[in-house]
């Protein structure tokens, strides 16, 4: 009857976990998807500062989950290889005046970081999963010895 209880309730906290750290990635999603059809109907600005604002901003995200990744001593080399060739290309965008094909560098650079984007936020919602799991199986743990020790206890005490 208690292995029921305790197999259903891990069930129910890996099940909880899972759903509640990928809902972030699928507003992620979401949102970049929306952004890449909007991008994809509306012809590219003349202005070069709103591009450059935008992809800012996208690589400050992507930056700060490549930290998180580095901190926590995750494989993220694929990741950091892929953002320095966008980084890359995003200075040349940025400090190039004679590109021949702007919009074409834009967008390429826009399918680029929309890529990193998905890449280190499911490195990084996949980290937070495991590290949930990992407190969890911690805690079932110290509770099998609590519960093992009172049980000895309890039993050494009768047997007096």
């Amino acid at each position: 009857m208690i292995r029921k209880f305790m197999i259903s309730g891990l069930l129910f906290v890996f099940f909880t976990g899972t759903s509640a750290f990928s809902q972030n990635t699928q507003n992620t999603q979401n949102i970049q998807t929306s952004q890449n059809t909007q991008n994809l109907q509306t012809e590219l600005p003349k202005d070069n500062t709103k591009d450059i604002l935008s992809f800012e901003k996208r690589f400050k995200a992507v930056d700060e989950s490549i930290k998180y990744l580095k901190t926590n001593n995750i494989d993220s080399n694929d990741i950091i290889t892929a953002y320095t060739e966008a980084e890359s290309l995003f200075h040349e965008i940025k400090s190039s005046t004679e590109l021949k094909d702007y919009d074409m560098a834009v967008k390429f650079l826009s399918h680029n970081l929309s890529v990193l984007e998905e890449k280190s936020s499911e490195r990084v919602s996949l980290a937070k999963r495991m590290n949930l799991m990992y407190i969890v199986m911690v805690a079932m743990g110290f509770c099998i010895i609590a519960g093992l020790s009172i049980y000895s206890i309890y039993m050494y005490s009768r047997r007096k």
